[in-house]
């Protein structure tokens, strides 16, 4: 939606200028269709494709595609209004992204030993990793807002 609108504008941040040119098209693709009138609509609809595509799960990527849209640090401005350490909020991201990837990938299991046990989830865990979750969307929500 925001990158709609943005195109709609044809105001584009930096990292979507330089997606748009790395990663959503060809050199020779966008040489082709930069002059087209239905530019912008190819773009709004190569984003469509590339976005099915995409984790937005991690720090990492979180930091990366908020940028596009023109957030260009996205936990520093949460850290700031969540009055929360930056590197430590990165971190927990880090660290519940980690486990996921961990249950998908692996089913959970320490496969460090030498029968592989199952890794336990427990309540407090589950609660942080809710907690963590609610209070960066309500954040996001409200620093879309303010801009």
């Amino acid at each position: 939606e925001k990158i709609k609108i943005l195109l709609d504008k044809k105001t584009l941040p930096q990292a979507l200028k330089d997606y748009i040119k790395k990663d959503l098209f060809s050199k020779d693709t966008l040489h082709t269709i930069i002059f087209e009138t239905d530019f912008y609509k190819k773009v709004e609809d190569a984003f469509g494709k590339d976005f099915e595509k995409q984790s937005f799960q991690g720090q990492r990527n979180i930091h990366s595609y908020m940028a596009i849209v023109g957030y260009d640090d996205i936990f520093r401005s949460i850290s700031i209004k969540a009055d929360i350490s930056h590197d430590k909020l990165r971190s927990n991201v880090e660290k519940y992204t980690q486990r996921r990837h961990e249950i998908a990938h692996c089913g959970d299991h320490d496969l460090d030993q030498t029968k592989p046990t199952e890794n336990k989830i427990d309540k407090p865990y589950t609660k942080d990793c809710i907690e963590l979750v609610e209070l960066i969307a309500k954040h996001i929500h409200e620093i879309s807002l303010s801009k």
